[in-house]
């Protein structure tokens, strides 16, 4: 059984950690200096893995790495870097970190999977205060195995934010890369 560089793993987490609001520890808030920081950090391990990045429609910091078969589909590992304040060292980027470590572990192992895996640092998971319609509403978007798009609620929002979200959601080219796993 292949194991992961455990002590790779804490290093790069608690690098991502010092990556924070001075003056509340361990805060990246969406779109704050901090977090595009934090994003920018993630961006750069995934290219320093080789990885090709980019930004999807949804605005998720996607990095890819390349399966043998391309009729396989995509197996995504990931989370988000944003916190609430003072969220924590690990909130969120323990899952990104965990799926940069799979792709650095497969590689130094000369490791090719079937499918092409993909680690995703998803925007905006945690609330923020009149960033948008959608993030006011709470709402978070998962991508299912078949591309379909569930809208959750984290607090209550009203009707018409509900209908403005699912319109807004229903707007975004979703792309089809068919996706068969997400951890």
């Amino acid at each position: 059984m292949m194991k992961a560089n455990q002590q790779r793993y804490w290093d790069a987490l608690m690098e991502l950690g010092t990556i924070t609001d001075a003056a509340l520890p361990y805060t990246r808030r969406s779109f704050s200096d901090t977090f595009l920081k934090g994003r920018q950090w993630i961006s750069e391990r995934m290219q320093q893995l080789g990885m090709p990045v980019h930004v999807d429609a949804a605005g998720n910091l996607v990095g890819s790495l390349a399966g043998r078969d391309k009729n396989a589909g995509v197996i995504a590992i990931g989370s988000h870097s944003d916190t609430v304040p003072g969220g924590g060292r690990f909130d969120g980027v323990a899952g990104v970190v965990a799926g940069l470590e799979c792709v650095a572990s497969l590689q130094e192992r000369n490791i090719k999977l079937n499918h092409t895996l993909e680690v995703i640092d998803f925007l905006a998971e945690e609330p923020v205060s009149g960033a948008s319609l959608a993030l006011a509403a709470g709402v978070s978007v998962v991508i299912c195995q078949r591309i379909y798009c569930v809208a959750r609620t984290r607090r209550p929002a009203s009707s018409s934010q509900k209908r403005s979200f699912v319109w807004v959601a229903s707007q975004v080219p979703w792309p089809a890369r068919g996706y068969q796993g997400f951890f």
